[in-house]
């Protein structure tokens, strides 16, 4: 129960939000339907309290009434896409609410607070660039008050209050409400802002990985080529191990080609994903074919298991990313820490109900305890030799975690190093992916 009403919560207040949204805009409508929901809420519970305290049926209507006007000029609009009426009717909602209570409740109703408070939404609401929108939202409390003061509070019937307790109780809500609508308004702006630096402060982060990407591993490959290349030119005449060295410096080129591409995605955000089904076991054959050369290099051979009860699991995920970004760069570090001659495992089971686990099992070195831990993070550099002295980047496990996290995906790593008690060693590492809803059930595995 608990989980199904913060799932409600939820869908409420990122009503009219999608991958195509800008960040700028994504900010704004949080609040204006955090406010909806808010302020519908209240509206219901004072109208309870003014039906059972008053027992006035005029002034219920009207809580009642405003409610629901509430969440309909909030999460209504904000679903139909009209961001700028949405949060503007918001504010003016507020303030005729406000106007007309003071009509019914006289001076003492404390009103001038509630339309002074209700005068700095705008600036939570807009960004300092919508000039208009903000003009607006600031012209309707003022006028609302000035109306209020032409007609002297007179316009309408008029409510007697019983007691002085009753009149403390109705300043203290038009105090307290639009107070705690504020305070809720600018701690959601102040989180938005520190997210907002955090994204900065990790795009940075990105940018200097991918000068040194470029500067420094990028140029190494590049000077092996051009020095094998002006070598092959002064013999004149063409050598097997020159071709190689080539071949091999050009591969290094593209891995890291495919390295910068994955960091500028990242700092890209989600709207530069496209989620669509991907069959799992044909798609990672499609992957070992490609990577062909590597395992012969090194007499290398990758086992595909599929112990799930589908022919074709499929997940939902970039299919550019997971091939490139992510499983690429797990098999490649398979293959680089592998001896010759040994085996890769590449297992497809089923982890949870919505997700199924890749895991690629090595019988390479195996990787320090303490050292697993580091091989997310950017700053910390954890390259190491291959078996047969193969370089990298340092860069793979990072992009794959983050890619990773970013597709609503996992990843677990175990391994185990050479040691006098027991000599096998090898990695185990663990992709979770998020199910398609697309399942072929196998006629062999259903009988």
């Amino acid at each position: 129960m608990k989980r199904t009403l913060k799932r409600l919560l939820f869908k409420i207040i990122f009503t009219g939000i999608n991958s195509e949204t800008p960040a700028k805009l994504k900010t704004y409508l949080v609040q204006t339907n955090t406010n909806g929901l808010l302020f519908f809420s209240l509206d219901v519970l004072l109208a309870i309290v003014f039906s059972i305290t008053f027992r006035d049926p005029y002034i219920s209507r009207l809580l009642f009434l405003s409610g629901f006007l509430f969440l309909i000029s909030s999460i209504g609009l904000n679903k139909l896409k009209l961001y700028n009426l949405s949060r503007i009717s918001t504010v003016t909602i507020g303030s005729v609410l406000v106007t007309l209570c003071a009509f019914y409740l006289g001076r003492e109703s404390l009103v001038q607070a509630s339309l002074l408070l209700g005068a700095i939404f705008p600036f939570v609401y807009f960004s300092s660039r919508e000039h208009w929108q903000i003009l607006v939202c600031l012209a309707v409390p003022v006028v609302c008050f000035c109306t209020l003061i032409f007609f002297n509070y007179n316009l309408g019937p008029h409510i007697e209050l019983e007691s002085q307790s009753i009149l403390i109780l109705l300043e203290s809500i038009f105090m307290f409400v639009p107070f705690f609508g504020i305070v809720t308004n600018i701690f959601i702006a102040v989180r938005e802002r520190e997210l907002a630096l955090e994204e900065l402060s990790r795009s940075k982060e990105h940018i200097q990985v991918l000068f040194q990407v470029m500067t420094h591993d990028l140029s190494t490959p590049l000077n092996i080529a051009s020095l094998t290349s002006e070598m092959v030119l002064a013999k004149k005449n063409i050598e097997p191990k020159d071709i190689y060295k080539i071949s091999k410096a050009l591969k290094n080129c593209g891995s890291m080609l495919n390295k910068i591409k994955g960091i500028a995605i990242l700092s890209g955000g989600k709207s530069n994903y496209r989620l669509e089904d991907v069959p799992l076991e044909p798609f990672i054959r499609s992957i070992i074919e490609d990577l062909n050369d590597r395992l012969l290099e090194k007499d290398l051979k990758i086992l595909l298991k599929n112990d799930t009860l589908l022919d074709f699991p499929c997940v939902k995920t970039d299919k550019v990313i997971l091939n490139y970004q992510i499983l690429q760069n797990i098999f490649v570090n398979a293959i680089k820490f592998s001896p010759p001659s040994k085996e890769i495992i590449v297992s497809l089971r089923q982890h949870d109900t919505s997700h199924y686990e890749v895991e690629v099992k090595d019988f390479g070195v195996g990787i320090p305890e303490d050292k697993i831990p580091k091989l997310f993070s950017w700053s910390e550099k954890t390259t190491t030799k291959g078996t047969m002295n193969e370089s990298g980047t340092g860069y793979g496990m990072p992009l794959v975690y983050r890619f990773l996290k970013e597709l609503n995906g996992d990843i677990q790593i175990t391994s185990k190093t050479p040691s006098e008690q027991s000599p096998s060693s090898g990695t185990q590492v663990r992709i979770i992916l998020p199910m398609a809803k697309t399942k072929i059930l196998s006629k062999n595995r259903a009988s």
